[in-house]
């Protein structure tokens, strides 16, 4: 491409260029700015050295922009799993006397989100009454084999089913914990007799840890009498107590009352009642540093007449047996049973429950999530 100047210098050499500017073809001169008129008046012009240079354009610089600063993206916490309720968890357990850490974890909260997430919150839950992993009562309608506790435990653990500890109980009951709709409260009433099948539950629930991740949660009940060396040889040199204190602290049991008396609660007077509770209650303090909040009636006989006063006694709740009809007999939020809430029977070793008569665990836990609002 030629230059803009190029065919000016050939038609007037830059000496010959005078004092004027070549407009569309036409020389002005630079006095009027008047069209040459002749070639003699164009020669006079052209004779003369030039005094100015031809003048080109440049271009108007550029001003090249600031840089852009790049903004670095503020980080969002992830909201942390039922802040609110686990804060609330914590004071029952700091009331109760035994922090467990493990249970007040991220990793256990948000096991618990993902099982609200993926089953949906619970409406109710099914709670079982154990009497340890080996027993035999009504003739074999209620009875239980070590190998076949195992297998039931199993099967929840592969079902992904939450066990409810005591502290959760009482949120759920308080209404101010939701769970998930795959769970279970698993209570065993307990005490002197259970110095064999305690270690031994103990001792499974760590291997099913290890291989599930997650392992069962019981919560038992002791009858307080007969629990030291005056009162039992089974509990020489402090036995039975040290053996639910490995409980304990093993994080697979909360502890709660079955009474001192063992008696049938229903005919005692609220002060016979209070009396009886307040002994067994200070029993397991003084052995095991805890102040529970939960009770198992015996016989499953609630006293109907005084119990919601327990409230005002530092009781949260309690269990009796066949309190509601089989098709409710589950523990609700909010549940104004509080104080005798219903249990039904594990599956006996041929695999059916007593309680409801010829039930199977899988159906047992299906009709809870079939769910069929409180009258």
């Amino acid at each position: 491409m030629k230059n803009e100047g190029e065919g000016v210098e050939k038609a007037f050499p830059r000496k010959q260029i005078a004092r004027g500017i070549l407009v569309g073809g036409m020389m002005l001169s630079a006095a009027g700015c008047k069209p040459a008129q002749s070639e003699k008046a164009v020669n006079a012009v052209l004779a003369v050295e030039p005094t100015i240079s031809l003048v080109t354009d440049l271009p108007t610089p550029t001003t090249m922009p600031e840089p852009t600063k790049t903004i670095e993206p503020t980080l969002v916490p992830e909201p942390v799993a039922f802040e609110k309720e686990r804060e609330l968890t914590r004071g029952v357990m700091e009331k109760y006397g035994f922090v467990d850490e493990e249970k007040l974890s991220d990793e256990y909260w948000n096991r618990i989100k993902e099982g609200i997430d993926k089953y949906g919150p619970a409406k109710r839950v099914i709670a079982f009454e154990f009497h340890g992993d080996d027993y035999s009562m009504y003739g074999g309608a209620y009875s239980m084999m070590p190998e076949k506790f195992e297998g039931q435990m199993r099967y929840l653990l592969e079902n992904e089913y939450h066990f409810v500890t005591g502290p959760e109980l009482v949120g759920y009951v308080d209404g101010w914990l939701t769970l998930p709709a795959r769970s279970v409260i698993m209570t065993t009433d307990s005490g002197a007799a259970s110095m064999k099948s305690l270690p031994r539950m103990t001792a499974l629930f760590e291997t099913l840890k290890s291989e599930y991740g997650y392992a069962p949660h019981f919560n038992s009940y002791i009858w307080t009498k007969d629990m030291t060396s005056e009162e039992s040889i089974g509990c020489a040199d402090n036995r039975c107590w040290e053996a639910f204190d490995k409980a304990l602290h093993s994080g697979f049991f909360s502890i709660g009352t079955h009474t001192e008396s063992h008696d049938y609660f229903a005919e005692f007077t609220v002060e016979q009642g209070l009396v009886d509770l307040e002994q067994s209650r200070q029993e397991i303090k003084d052995n095991l540093g805890v102040t529970v909040n939960g009770i198992t009636w015996p016989f499953e006989s609630c006293p109907i007449t005084w119990m919601n006063q327990l409230k005002d006694h530092g009781f949260t709740y309690a269990y009796g047996g066949w309190s509601r009809s089989l098709g409710q007999g589950y523990t609700y939020p909010n549940d104004k049973l509080a104080f005798c809430l219903p249990r039904i029977f594990p599956p006996n070793p041929n695999g059916m429950s007593g309680r409801p008569a010829g039930q199977t665990l899988e159906q047992m836990l299906k009709t809870m999530e079939e769910y069929v609002p409180l009258k």
